[in-house]
């Protein structure tokens, strides 16, 4: 179409130029009317040529406007933006993804003792996926590294003659909101049902004697918060029903855990809050000491309780009372923590005349490591008896690990990077019975988080 306009337009313009050739020809000499006459004639056949230039001009834009309406271009290419048009796929919504991969290296060394000393190098990685399916439902999970027959640790260590490692089912959860039970009590801060392999409700509000960080238990929990006094006083509650181990051949184990307590912000100065958690607990840890129950493919988890024989566990029973407290306040600008845990197995018959049968911990943390720069640091002292917790779940980096020791334990950390934490931990424990041993363990880690 546009060279039928052009050769058009070519046309007019050599007939014009025909004309002025002929006209010029037939003009006398020194005829001045005949002058004024031709200089018209090329006035007129500028304006012509201006006229057909403007045309071609707007005729050509129309095409081009028809051409982008029958011809579609490439998408448009949004960059989302904070509050912007939605530009992701419905299914990516909701949905949290990262994990942490982590470097350490820790040195054993038992004083007095034959046993060699113990240099090795450690890794941990963690990856999982989180989705939100609606204002109620989430489910998610997350792999990890470990073995079968330590569930406090998701440590590897470098040996086997660099053969893999394993990956595992960490966690494998649902998690419930009753967020219609907000309507009905206006001081409800959450209700939460939980369901799986999750993550230990109970972490927030316990010490390290009785839970291991690692320990991800399995079965259902219920966490109830509720707040008073524009949020100063929340008194909380959780409820755990847990299973240990299954067993086709003889009695099953469980778990059945109760916790309840409060937070209580004191102080006038909103920008220096004082935060006392407290909070009172009783795990019944049903059947869990006959020697089929505690043992993981074969491996004894005993972990320093004692036992009779092969057979069975010394405590008979654990029925254990855990009390935790910490108190949360700054001094300038500096975060402080102090905090203590008291547990006692009020169901062990184990003869022992010193009753052996009670733990407790206190220390103190200077503080927060969240961002480039900060820092953080805590000790604390632990007296933990043999069969005052079942130490198949208890703490495994504090001195040997797990019940049966008493000591100190110093940690800091530091942020590198927003996301890269640098960690040391070094802990002086002894036995609270058996052999004299004392235990001198020391971590270096790298922890980075993605």
């Amino acid at each position: 179409m546009k060279k039928g306009i052009f050769l058009t337009c070519l046309v007019c313009i050599f007939s014009q130029l025909s004309f002025f050739s002929v006209s010029f020809a037939d003009i006398p000499a020194g005829n001045p009317d005949q002058f004024k006459l031709l200089q018209d004639q090329i006035s007129e056949l500028k304006q012509l040529m201006l006229n057909q230039q403007q045309t071609i001009s707007e005729q050509g834009k129309a095409l081009e406007d028809l051409r982008l309406k029958v011809e579609p271009g490439p998408s448009p290419v949004y960059i989302p933006t904070p509050g912007g048009e939605k530009t992701l796929p419905s299914w990516i919504e909701g949905m949290k993804m990262g994990g942490d991969f982590k470097l350490r290296y820790e040195g054993i060394n038992k004083a007095g003792q034959a046993t060699r000393d113990r240099n090795r190098f450690r890794f941990r990685l963690r990856y999982g996926l989180e989705k939100k399916l609606n204002d109620d439902f989430t489910v998610g999970f997350r792999l990890a590294t470990g073995s079968t027959t330590d569930p406090t640790s998701t440590n590897q260590t470098f040996t086997g003659d660099f053969t893999s490692k394993n990956i595992f089912i960490d966690r494998a959860y649902v998690k419930y909101q009753a967020n219609f039970l907000k309507e009905q009590f206006s001081h409800l801060k959450f209700a939460e049902l939980g369901g799986g392999k999750v993550a230990n409700p109970y972490l927030e509000t316990s010490g390290v004697m009785f839970w291991d960080s690692d320990v991800t238990p399995e079965g259902i929990y219920e966490s109830f918060e509720t707040e008073f006094f524009e949020g100063k006083f929340r008194p909380f509650a959780i409820l755990g029903q847990f299973v240990l181990n299954e067993n086709a051949a003889a009695t099953d184990a469980e778990m059945f855990a109760y916790q309840g307590g409060y937070r209580l912000e004191l102080g006038a100065n909103p920008e220096r809050p004082v935060t006392w958690t407290s909070a009172l607990a009783y795990y019944d840890l049903s059947d869990f000491t006959n020697s089929s129950n505690f043992t993981a493919n074969g491996a004894s988890l005993a972990f320093g309780n004692t036992t009779l024989g092969s057979t069975d566990l010394a405590a008979r029973d654990f029925n254990v009372l855990n009390v935790y407290q910490d108190l949360k306040f700054k001094v300038g600008s500096l975060p402080v923590k102090l905090f203590g845990e008291y547990d006692h197995n009020l169901n062990e018959q184990a003869f022992d005349p010193n009753d052996r049968n009670q733990a407790y911990q206190f220390g103190l943390g200077l503080g927060e490591a969240k961002l480039k720069g900060d820092w953080q640091t805590a000790w604390y002292y632990a007296y933990i008896e043999p069969n005052s917790v079942a130490g198949a779940i208890s703490d495994s980096d504090f001195g040997d690990g797990h019940a049966n020791q008493m000591g100190n334990n110093l940690e800091a950390n530091y942020m590198l990077t927003d996301f890269l934490k640098l960690r040391f931990k070094a802990s002086f424990t002894n036995n609270v019975m058996g052999v004299d041993e004392e235990t001198r363990r020391f971590q270096a880690d790298l922890d980075w988080k993605f």
